[in-house]
C-alpha cells in the first residue's frame, strides 16, 4: 500500500516540478528578450514576479552588489533551478497545510 501511495504522489510531484521548471524557463526567456510586445503585459508582470525568488538566489550566490538580473547562461541556470526549487517547496508546504487543515475540520464535524 505504501508503494502505491508513493507512486501516485510521485507522478504528481514530477508533473509539478516539470511545470514549474517550464514556467521558470519561460519567465527568464521573456525577461532576457526584453519583454517583447507579443507577450501580454499582464503575463509579463506575472512572469517577472514569478522569477524573483530565483533571481534573488542568483544575487545572493554569484550576483554582484548592484546587479539586477543574471547576464550569463550560468546565472540563468541558477535562477531557473533556484526558482523551481523555491516554488516546488512552497507548493508542497501549502498542500501539506491544506491537508492538515482539511483533516482537522473533518475531525471537528464528527
Amino acid at each position: 500500500m505504501r508503494t502505491a501511495f508513493l507512486h501516485k504522489h510521485s507522478i504528481v510531484l514530477v508533473s509539478l516540478s516539470v511545470t514549474l521548471l517550464l514556467l521558470s524557463i519561460l519567465a527568464v526567456a521573456v525577461r532576457v528578450a526584453g519583454y517583447p510586445t507579443s507577450v501580454p503585459r499582464v503575463l509579463a508582470i506575472f512572469l517577472d514576479s514569478f522569477i524573483e525568488p530565483g533571481s534573488t538566489l542568483w544575487w545572493l550566490t554569484i550576483g554582484g552588489a548592484f546587479e539586477g538580473f543574471p547576464h550569463s547562461p550560468f546565472g540563468y541556470a541558477i535562477a531557473i533551478v533556484g526558482n523551481t526549487a523555491f516554488w516546488f517547496v512552497a507548493v508542497v508546504i501549502c498542500a501539506a497545510l491544506c491537508k492538515v487543515g482539511y483533516r482537522t475540520v473533518r475531525g471537528l464535524r464528527q
